[in-house]
């Protein structure tokens, strides 16, 4: 799956990443839950380096998926 398809059905689904600009974090969330990136690697069955491939993707597109806090 490409990263835009992937961020499209994540929102969709109702996944939002929060990224703290000044400490570097990043958090997800669904809803008000708070997610594992664990959790959310195996749901979408991507490993850490293909999550940290789309988070470069995220930052470069700033998709409707990133919340800036």
């Amino acid at each position: 799956m490409n990263s835009e398809a992937m961020a499209n059905e994540m929102f969709t689904d109702g996944l939002r990443l929060y990224i703290n600009a000044e400490s570097n974090t990043y958090e997800w969330y669904l809803g008000h839950y708070k997610l594992t990136t664990k959790s959310v690697r195996q749901a979408w069955g991507i490993n850490a380096y293909q999550l940290a491939q789309f988070y470069d993707w995220l930052l470069e597109n700033e998709t409707e998926l990133i919340t800036w806090v």
